[in-house]
């Protein structure tokens, strides 16, 4: 993971936001224009950490036509949650929200016992 923070030229300062992140694999399409990168958490980052390690990616990528950054976490601290949803559904609806993170909200009461995926891209 630290490999993929300096190369996007992250700011040191924040690294130990990403203590416990592991890359766990990176995809990218044949043309070599879009890749996601697979990325295991324990806690969920807060949503202003998540902006800017989305912006930091994209400036250190922008050769490339999309990034995608897959956090996937075991460990849901609902206040960050609730600034997701409010962020991505209210304060910012121009992003796409996969399906997976509505059904999350459905199943709130048991979202400690399933494995959260949260993947937001920028359309």
């Amino acid at each position: 993971m630290e490999t993929l923070l300096k190369k996007i030229n992250f700011e040191e300062s924040d690294y130990h936001f990403f203590d416990t992140a592991k890359l766990n694999k990176i995809v990218g399409n044949t043309s070599k224009e879009s890749y996601k990168f697979y990325i295991t958490i324990n806690e969920l980052l807060p949503v202003s950490m998540y902006n800017k390690i989305n912006e930091y990616a994209k400036k250190g990528f922008s050769d490339l036509k999309n990034i995608e950054l897959i956090f996937s976490s075991n460990n849901i601290d609902y206040d960050i949650f609730k600034e997701y949803f409010i962020f991505f559904t209210i304060i910012q609806p121009k992003y796409k929200v996969r399906a997976k993170f509505v059904i999350f909200i459905f199943n709130f009461r048991i979202i400690r016992n399933i494995q959260v995926i949260y993947t937001f891209i920028d359309s």
